[in-house]
């Protein structure tokens, strides 16, 4: 069985071509609606002519009152038309479920023919066509040139999903879209949306695998477009080359660091506030960490013989016990002591907010509480981490000689894409 579902206008030319083309045992005529305001009629009077009916489309056609039906739309409305459409498709689809429904919206408003093609493209069970032809004009085709267009609408499709899909990058949901890009190319053979989409999806896999900390995985998948790379791109992969050095130093250091911080930026983006402060207790222990670095201590097991009796005596440690093993406060208050450097002095002059949002981590189920983190703590954090952290950080660096920060991800392909 067939069926066509066509949008009718004031010109009924298109719409027989159309008929002629497919020849259907059921038409659906998909008509605008008096207008109130003008008093004029709607597009109906081209199907059903109670005045010269042998002109009208069902008296052109011999069409018996079994073979066509109207639905009438507003010719205006695109929200009310398109929820009309569809609820009229998938009818259809249930009361004829092995036909074959081709719709065609060569006729009627802009809103109608918009209407009936976006409800089409949501419909994989429906075959979408346009009558077109020679034109002299801009308003239409030269009558007898008229000839079915069938509209490749799986490539439509395609091409919307992989938006849709692509619109995980916004909250930097990288799984998610490489997850859906992959589902798309099962059976895809169109060679340039193949590539398109490939493209989104292995792009979507590195910065994926960086959001994980996997950095030699996503240098080595990032790498595959090494010899096309944007500018912006390549900016990414040199960041990412510099992360993956196996040679410890201050500077690989700090750019761990920083890339930390960015972690705990696209996870408080996705208001996941527990594994962003997290990250952010992580950042402030590791940047003490890396600044006794400067002086050979390892926090991890700190011999307080070289440190002297007078700096034992301000940390309340036994110069003759030890190795011992320095948590975060510990970390900084020997910082404070051996460092007269910009992040010491910022940890010090504010250790109270610290302790403060100390507390705050610490009634995260994530460490020793039962409680979610809320947005308002994860703002107390976060202002003191921009307003007083992380601009005494990058001193440090700058004084290492590192002038460069590596910038967030981003958050829409469009930004590493030619």
């Amino acid at each position: 069985m067939k069926i066509l579902v066509a949008t009718v206008g004031g010109n009924p030319a298109p719409i027989l071509r159309a008929w002629r083309a497919v020849t259907p045992d059921l038409t659906v005529f998909i008509c605008s609606m008096d207008d109130l305001d003008t008093g004029h009629k709607g597009s109906y009077t081209q199907v059903e002519d109670t005045r010269a009916p042998a002109e009208s489309l069902s008296g052109i056609l011999a069409l018996t009152p079994q073979d066509y039906a109207i639905t009438l739309v507003p010719a205006d409305d695109l929200t009310a038309a398109y929820r009309i459409v569809k609820a009229l498709l998938a009818q259809l689809h249930t009361d004829y479920p092995e036909a074959v429904i081709q719709t065609d919206y060569t006729g009627g408003t802009k809103s109608m023919s918009a209407c009936l093609v976006l409800a089409s493209l949501e419909r994989d069970y429906v075959q979408l066509s346009v009558v077109t032809g020679a034109r002299n004009d801009l308003i239409k085709v030269v009558q007898g040139t008229e000839s079915l267009r069938l509209v490749n609408l799986g490539e439509v499709q395609v091409q919307r999903e992989m938006e849709a899909m692509l619109q995980h990058w916004r909250t930097f949901s990288y799984e998610a879209a490489e997850a859906g890009l992959n589902a798309l190319l099962d059976g895809l053979n169109m060679d340039d949306l193949k590539r398109r989409v490939t493209y989104g999806r292995l792009i979507s896999r590195a910065f994926q695998l960086w959001d994980r900390f996997q950095h030699q995985d996503a240098l080595k998948v990032l790498s595959i477009y090494d010899r096309v790379m944007t500018p912006t791109l390549r900016a990414y992969q040199i960041d990412l080359k510099e992360l993956t050095h196996t040679t410890p130093s201050p500077k690989l250091r700090f750019l761990q660091l920083w890339d930390l911080w960015l972690n705990a930026e696209r996870r408080a983006a996705q208001r996941r506030y527990d594994d962003a402060i997290g990250r952010c207790y992580r950042l402030v222990e590791a940047s003490g960490q890396w600044v006794l670095s400067f002086y050979q201590v390892n926090t991890a097991a700190v011999n307080p013989e070289p440190l002297g009796p007078t700096i034992c005596g301000q940390l309340a440690i036994d110069m003759a016990a030890g190795p011992y093993k320095f948590g975060l406060v510990q970390t900084w208050q020997l910082a404070a002591l051996l460092h007269d450097g910009p992040l010491a002095t910022a940890v010090q002059d504010y250790f109270g907010v610290l302790q403060n949002l100390l507390a705050i981590r610490n009634h995260s189920l994530c460490a020793h509480g039962f409680d979610p983190i809320s947005g308002p703590e994860w703002q107390l954090w976060d202002e003191w981490l921009h307003e007083h952290f992380l601009p005494a950080l990058q001193q440090e660096a700058q004084a290492l000689g590192i002038k460069r920060l590596p910038q967030q991800f981003p958050r829409s392909i469009e930004d590493v894409s030619h």
